[in-house]
């Protein structure tokens, strides 16, 4: 398991450098038809009602392949009584410049979402402990590295970014 930090559990070397190059290779070979642009279509608003500027890839269009080797990745989290599974695998992309606001994900029937950074590069995930009422925590990208949301009321960000970043998202019931 990996350090607890109130409801975020941060694992260091969830997944190896080598997959998470192999992903990223991948996924920078998809063809631009694939990845939907957030601002557009299912959107994410923020806790003050703006919009990021970001892409995703969902499973319903994943292409098969790929799918099982990023679900092969994700992060084993256990629930109450029995290990969780998986009911939705994104992949978010974010161009110089993408941010997704501070916000609070829109999910039903998720007790928990992971999070895997594919790349070193950057500081601008970050959450709050606590709502918005005490400092907000920044956790630098690691190559491999999970995070678990335990609450999925966990208010977070990705601030602005200065390069492409990927990361892989798992949400579970």
């Amino acid at each position: 398991m990996g350090e607890h930090l109130g409801v975020v559990e941060i694992i260091e070397n969830c997944v190896s450098e080598q997959q998470c190059d192999n992903i990223v290779n991948q996924l920078k070979q998809l063809n631009p038809a694939y990845w939907t642009d957030r601002s557009l279509y299912s959107t994410n608003p923020g806790i003050d009602g703006s919009v990021g500027t970001y892409t995703s890839l969902n499973d319903a269009i994943c292409p098969p392949e790929l799918l099982t080797e990023i679900n092969s990745v994700a992060p084993k989290i256990t629930g109450h009584s029995a290990p969780m599974e998986i009911d939705e695998t994104i992949v978010n992309h974010y161009s110089p410049g993408s941010y997704v606001p501070p916000h609070i994900d829109a999910v039903t029937f998720t007790f928990a979402v992971g999070m895997i950074m594919l790349e070193s590069k950057e500081e601008c995930f970050a959450y709050w402990p606590d709502g918005r009422k005490e400092t907000k925590v920044v956790v630098p990208d690691k190559k491999g590295t999970a995070i678990i949301l335990h609450d999925v009321r966990t208010v977070h960000e990705v601030m602005p970014t200065v390069g492409d970043r990927y990361t892989l998202i798992y949400n579970y019931f």
